[in-house]
């Protein structure tokens, strides 16, 4: 993908030179993730073997089934764990009861953001761990609660795994932040600070002035999302509209491709293998209600 003779940023900065392209903030969640501490780690393998194990033969599947239905349990069916679906191994160790469409109409801003807030979600429960407060784990800290279990070893596993995690956050986002105080000026421009501001171009200083006096386009800030609020400002001012609307434009993640993926593999069965997917697909995966009427 990002070769620098052959691969596909390679061929279209050879049409483009302008173009720009950010890695997928998944997949960098995932990669700053996958040190994990070997003990974890033999948990989540020991985890997927027993999954394995009974889904990998329908009698052992229907004897499960019939096990979970015999002791009144909420769940009769475990989940796969996929290594090459990134989103697959938090959803076998904790069954989802909603699931939020976190990809859509979203931009590089938001997903820093998020990023930024786990980060700091992080740093408080190394911190609640090392004194040995597991209550930011719930399903952990029940455990603890209920059996005989020392709580030093946990304590230390936790405290390092956490340690790791954040040092790889930092490492695959380490320039996230300057980034990200960078594009404040898309972010809201009514609360831009002069220090922020006057890094600036002169030209974009005396715009963004002119957009934070007008109290109609204020109003509109409320009323609608980011993008649809630049493409106003940019019948006004076309120029700054069109820069802002540049760094809102690109994908931050390939969560619309995950979810092709998965809509593809429900249609396209395998004894549907010769369908045609692209018009069920298109149903399937876009955001417009289907007027059924017509």
């Amino acid at each position: 993908m990002t070769g620098s003779a052959k691969g596909l940023i390679a061929r279209i900065k050879k049409e483009n030179p302008d173009i720009k392209w950010t890695h997928c903030v998944i997949h960098r969640e995932v990669l700053a993730s996958k040190k994990m501490s070997p003990v974890l780690h033999d948990v989540l393998n020991d985890s997927i073997k027993v999954i394995n194990f009974i889904k990998s033969r329908p009698l052992n599947a229907r004897l499960f089934r019939r096990l979970c239905e015999n002791m009144g349990a909420e769940h009769t069916q475990l989940l796969l764990h996929t290594e090459v679906r990134w989103l697959s191994r938090g959803k076998i160790l904790n069954r989802l009861l909603e699931l939020r469409a976190e990809g859509k109409d979203t931009s590089i801003l938001n997903l820093y953001d998020k990023v930024g807030g786990f980060l700091k979600k992080t740093e408080l429960w190394k911190r609640a761990c090392g004194q040995e407060d597991f209550t930011c784990f719930p399903q952990m800290d029940a455990f603890l609660s209920n059996e005989d279990v020392e709580t030093a070893p946990v304590k230390l596993v936790i405290v390092g795994h956490l340690t790791n995690l954040i040092k790889g956050f930092h490492c695959y986002f380490a320039d996230m932040e300057e980034k990200s105080a960078q594009l404040d000026w898309v972010r809201n421009p009514f609360l831009l600070s002069e220090a922020k501001r006057s890094k600036l171009p002169v030209t974009h200083q005396e715009k963004l002035m002119e957009v934070a006096s007008d109290r109609g386009l204020q109003m509109k800030f409320g009323a609608s999302t980011l993008t649809q609020f630049w493409v106003c400002v940019r019948q006004e001012h076309p120029e700054l509209g069109q820069k802002a609307l540049e760094q809102l434009l690109p994908f931050a993640s390939t969560y619309l491709c995950e979810t092709s993926f998965s809509a593809m593999t429900v249609i396209k069965t395998k004894q549907r293998n010769r369908l045609s997917l692209e018009k069920n697909l298109t149903t399937a995966v876009g955001s417009l209600p289907p007027r059924m009427t017509k």
